[in-house]
């Protein structure tokens, strides 16, 4: 491969398989596995010259057509994870990898290309997809009694336990929930910006100089001192009449605290039923909304 095609197909993976998506500490052999996957579509479609294909058909879609081996060696060092992390027996490692990946490939990966629609409302990220795929054929072979010894489950409910606790599977699935809470949050255009504020204090989330700036460009120092301060011993009413007296200044208006409680209640009102789009049915609730409202601006503090 000459620099210039080099130079090409790194570029087109980057739009392709982002950093943010597929981080190097979970894809560490991202860049190998589609370059010779590349090479490969190319030999098959004109084997008798060297030309290549256009980088783009390194798509998720073109390999799960193409290639689906491709995409199962992409996820490989999930696989190696999973074993490793529930697997006591170290000398099955290999045999269990090399197992899940035939299964894999051999059927699970075609139901993956005829099932997963990332343009459906609501759909995770094929990562998190894969994964759930993935795990569940490792407890399908749990299950068989040439591996059962490999595990100490032993019984359905610890089995259905356990699938309820892997670390990178939830971290994933957050993930997306935080992704779609920010899409949705965006939606609001400007106003977002007050909607998070409102969110921060109406949550006790605490609510940082930048918060404010935002929305607030020209607040003065001594009123981001009001709405920076830690309103966790006090009730939504005197909270709402502390922010609001600050709010009314800059906004030139006289309205009452509780007009703007009402304003952010209709805002979370929006969010869940624009949540629950995403998921096609109805997956969050008004009481639900805070934890998720924490999830994400604790991902975006450590994101900033």
């Amino acid at each position: 491969m000459d620099p210039e095609q080099k130079t090409e197909i790194q570029s087109v993976l980057s739009t392709l398989y982002p950093e943010s998506l597929y981080p190097l500490r979970d894809f560490p052999d991202k860049e190998k596995i589609l370059i010779r996957a590349w090479q490969d579509l190319s030999h098959q479609e004109a084997p008798a010259n060297q030309v290549l294909l256009p980088a783009t058909h390194l798509s998720l879609n073109e390999l799960l057509a193409r290639k689906p081996d491709a995409v199962v060696l992409l996820f490989r060092a999930f696989i190696e994870r999973l074993v490793r992390k529930k697997c006591f027996d170290s000398t099955l490692h290999d045999d269990l990898i090399q197992e899940i990946i035939t299964r894999l490939l051999a059927d699970k990966i075609h139901k993956i290309k005829g099932s997963f629609d990332p343009s459906r409302p609501g759909a995770p990220s094929f990562t998190s997809y894969f994964l759930v795929i993935m795990r569940n054929t490792y407890y399908d072979i749990v299950r068989e009694s040439k591996y059962r010894r490999m595990d100490s489950l032993d019984q359905p409910d610890e089995i259905a336990a356990e699938r309820n606790d892997d670390a990178d599977i939830h971290r994933v699935i957050i993930q997306d929930e935080v992704r779609h809470f920010d899409h949705v949050l965006r939606a609001f255009g400007a106003a977002r910006y007050k909607i998070a504020l409102c969110l921060k204090w109406k949550y006790r989330i605490p609510v940082h100089k930048e918060d404010v700036k935002m929305y607030l460009p020209s607040c003065t120092a001594s009123d981001l001192r009001i709405l920076t301060r830690d309103f966790r011993k006090q009730n939504d009413l005197e909270l709402f009449e502390t922010v609001l007296n600050v709010l009314n200044k800059y906004e030139n208006t006289n309205s009452k605290s509780d007009s703007l409680r009402k304003w952010i209640d209709v805002k979370i009102n929006d969010t869940v039923r624009h949540m629950n789009l995403f998921h096609g049915r109805s997956v969050y609730k008004n009481i639900h909304i805070e934890d998720l409202v924490i999830l994400y601006f604790q991902h975006h503090n450590k994101n900033v």
